[in-house]
């Protein structure tokens, strides 16, 4: 249940499909209007331009979490007492990947 209009709530697949639906009807009723691709695109820029924000900030903190992890990952290799570790872990694995490999 919606806190702010009491109805129900649809799964985020839905909605997407639901505004794509609605999208989809209303490029239609422009095209049929008359109105040619160009002019289109040009009165529906504020919502592109929205829609390409919201990807970039997807992808920017994509991109902060695989940095991260590789920073962690090359600390754990640096730093003394987990480089012993990540050592004994990495020929520890590489003898089951073998043993594995071998028929």
């Amino acid at each position: 249940m919606d806190a702010v209009t009491g109805g129900k709530v649809l799964p985020m697949e839905e909605r997407l499909k639901k505004f794509d639906e609605e999208v989809q009807k209303l490029y239609n009723a422009c095209k049929d209007a008359g109105y040619d691709p160009d002019k289109i695109r040009e009165t529906a820029f504020p919502l592109l331009r929205a829609a390409r924000r919201g990807q970039w900030k997807i992808r920017a903190k994509r991109g902060l979490v695989v940095v991260a992890a590789i920073f962690i990952f090359a600390a754990a290799f640096v730093w003394p007492p987990t480089h012993r570790a990540m050592g004994v872990v990495t020929k520890k694995l590489m003898v089951k990947v073998s043993g594995r490999l071998s028929y």
